[in-house]
């Protein structure tokens, strides 16, 4: 929990330099921007890596104690991520122009998405190696990682952002993907566990289906999620301006600095934690037990965030960014509702729930776009928030009726 909190404070505070940055040197327009891309990376990196990444943590966590299959599960999941990896950056740079001009409504920053291509097979490829520490649940080593490419993605981002601007901010973005990669290989070879001879070999046909089976529920949250951001800002920006989508970035990015907390948290501990419970009482017990705590923290942020609006859109941001604070209260509704979502949709990995987490992670991101569509015209900058709120809130009720069997094993030992 130690290293949780300093790799979290770390880049929480990193997190708010960077934006500040961004909102001085770019502006609203340029917040945007960085934004489209940011949404874009994980689209690919998350459409590609998420499925390899929790497959290795929760069949090396299920393989504790047999190193043999930890090292295939681990050769399988570095091969699969390397292949599709180089899929999918030759795909994405011969595509640059296009996808250029779908982001940022110009071909102009063609050269950025370019760049993008080989910075995403290094990417995906760091990200199984966190998933191998993460498995093994070697907490304070997951932690080095985040924190240092963490340090090393602000110092190319906040430079090049300083002095390029715009196109500094994309290339500090898009360079910062692949230190994962650097900052993990020398952790990992550092445990005594995984070394160059230990991803030689071939890979294993059935981890490899393992791994696999992932892939339709964790495609679904990779993919959908980034996706359905990038069309909630350009319905913004089509009806009301670029500075209108700057502002709704504004408010998604101060969401993303608080509940990161939360969220790294519970991507550290839960999934193997999940995964090694093997009553199912206790897999109850566990599960609402901290989704409860999750909501209690949540919230207990977002009102802090409300109540201080004014003072942290002072601090975080520039007076361009004033009209941010009418944004805030349904976003931080939204966020504690999301927060409830988050270790129930977890939880469905771990159970294998493939169904429902795929009709739930389409569903939440599909909700606010159409929400955001609908109630554009009545409540113009607010639609997007208030149309994430209710796609959360239906959201969390679809998780309870997937969970109603585990909803009874919880009741009935409480009740015991």
């Amino acid at each position: 929990m130690f290293w949780s909190v300093i790799q979290s404070a770390l880049r929480l505070g990193l997190s708010f330099v960077s934006i500040k940055v961004t909102a001085v040197y770019l502006g609203a327009p340029g917040l945007a921007i960085v934004g489209q891309l940011n949404n874009f990376i994980s689209l690919v990196q998350g459409g590609i890596g998420s499925a390899i990444q929790t497959g290795v943590v929760k069949l090396t966590a299920e393989s504790e104690g047999d190193n043999e299959r930890q090292l295939r599960v681990w050769r399988t999941g570095f091969r699969m991520a390397l292949l599709l990896g180089m899929f999918s950056a030759i795909a994405v740079m011969v595509a640059a122009r296009p996808i250029s001009t779908w982001l940022f409504d110009t071909h102009n920053y063609w050269p950025v998405i370019v760049l993008t291509g080989p910075c995403l097979v290094l990417g995906i490829l760091g990200v199984v190696f966190m998933g191998i520490l993460n498995g093994l649940k070697r907490i304070r080593k997951l932690a080095l990682v985040t924190i240092f490419t963490t340090l090393v993605g602000a110092a190319l981002f906040i430079p090049l952002t300083y002095r390029f601007g715009v196109w500094g901010g994309l290339i500090g973005t898009t360079l910062s993907v692949a230190v994962t990669f650097f900052v993990g290989w020398v952790v990992l070879s550092r445990t005594r566990v995984l070394g160059t001879q230990s991803l030689r070999g071939h890979w294993d046909a059935g981890v490899a289906r393992e791994i696999a089976r992932f892939y339709p529920m964790l495609l679904a949250h990779a993919a959908v999620s980034p996706f359905a951001l990038i069309l909630v800002r350009n319905i913004i920006t089509d009806a009301l301006g670029i500075d209108a989508g700057g502002y709704w970035q504004a408010a998604w990015r101060v969401s993303d600095m608080y509940t990161l907390v939360l969220t790294t948290a519970l991507s550290f501990y839960l999934t193997p934690h999940l995964s090694s419970t093997r009553s199912e009482d206790s897999f109850a017990r566990e599960l609402f037990g901290i989704t409860y705590k999750v909501v209690l923290l949540a919230a207990i942020a977002a009102v802090g965030v409300y109540v201080l609006r004014d003072v942290v859109i002072a601090i975080v941001f520039t007076q361009e960014f004033v009209p941010v604070r009418d944004l805030f209260a349904w976003q931080l509704v939204g966020d504690v509702l999301k927060m409830a979502s988050w270790p129930l949709r977890m939880a469905l990995v771990v159970k294998l729930r493939t169904r429902w987490y795929i009709a739930i992670e389409i569903a939440a991101p599909l909700l606010h776009v159409g929400f955001t569509f609908v109630l554009l015209p009545r409540f113009q900058g607010n639609a997007a928030t208030l149309g994430y709120a209710l796609a959360y809130l239906i959201t969390d009720f679809l998780l309870l009726v997937a969970f109603r069997d585990y909803v009874a094993h919880w009741r009935w030992t409480r009740a015991r």
